[in-house]
C-alpha cells in the first residue's frame, strides 16, 4: 500500500487555498494543467511510497511517539510559485512557523529510519500543490501567472495533528483513506 505522513489545512485555509487556486484556473492556460481538488490537498511531511503492510504498526507507532513529544504550533500560509524550468507544478508556500514544520518532517524522518524506511535525500520543502503542468506549452504561461501571486497572504491555522494515509491512484484522481491521526502536545 502507498502511505504518506501530512498535516491536514484548517477548513477555513482549505477554502482560502480553493478561492486562489479558482482565481489561477480562471486566468490560466484552459490546457495543459491538472488541478488538485481541494478536498484532497494537504502538507506532505513523509511520502514513503509503497510500504509492506506488516511495516504499518511500526509506522503507526514511530508516528505516534514523534506527535507526542512536538507541540502545537501556528503556521501561514503564503505566496505563489513554481517547482522546475520549465515550471512542472504550480504551489502555495509557507510563512511563518514553516521551520517548526521541518523540525517535524525531519523528526519523522528519524524515527522512521530507526525502522529500516530510508531518510529524506532532499531538503524539506513545504508546500501545497495546486497543479501539475503536463503540457509544456502551458510552462511560461503558469510562471507568469504565479509571479503575480508571489506574495498573497491566504491566512494562518494551528498545526495540531500528524495524520497517516494510504493513496490509491486511479485514473481521475487519488483516493485518500485516514489509518490514523495523532494530536500534537
Amino acid at each position: 500500500m502507498r502511505v504518506f505522513i501530512a498535516v491536514d489545512l484548517s477548513e477555513e485555509i482549505l477554502n482560502k487555498v480553493a478561492q486562489v487556486q479558482g482565481e489561477l484556473c480562471k486566468q490560466g492556460p484552459q490546457k495543459g494543467v491538472v488541478w488538485v481538488r481541494p478536498e484532497l490537498m494537504h502538507l506532505t511531511l513523509k511520502f514513503m511510497g509503497e510500504l509492506e503492510e506488516e511495516k504499518l504498526p511500526d509506522v503507526l507507532s514511530a508516528v505516534r511517539d514523534v506527535a507526542c513529544g512536538l507541540g502545537r504550533f501556528e503556521l501561514a500560509v503564503e505566496n505563489v510559485g513554481t517547482f522546475g524550468r520549465p515550471a512542472k507544478v504550480i504551489w502555495v508556500g509557507l510563512g511563518e512557523g514553516r521551520e517548526h514544520l521541518a523540525q517535524a518532517a525531519g523528526a519523522l524522518d528519524d524515527a522512521l529510519q530507526q525502522i529500516g524506511i530510508e531518510k529524506e535525500e532532499r531538503e524539506f520543502a513545504g508546500h501545497l500543490t495546486l497543479g501539475r503542468v503536463r503540457d509544456m506549452r502551458a510552462a511560461g504561461e503558469i510562471s507568469k501567472l504565479a509571479k503575480g501571486y508571489e506574495n498573497v497572504k491566504i491566512g494562518t491555522f494551528e498545526v495540531n495533528a500528524l495524520s497517516i494515509y494510504k493513496s490509491q491512484l486511479t485514473a481521475t484522481a487519488p483516493i485518500y483513506t485516514l489509518l490514523a491521526r495523532y494530536d500534537l502536545k
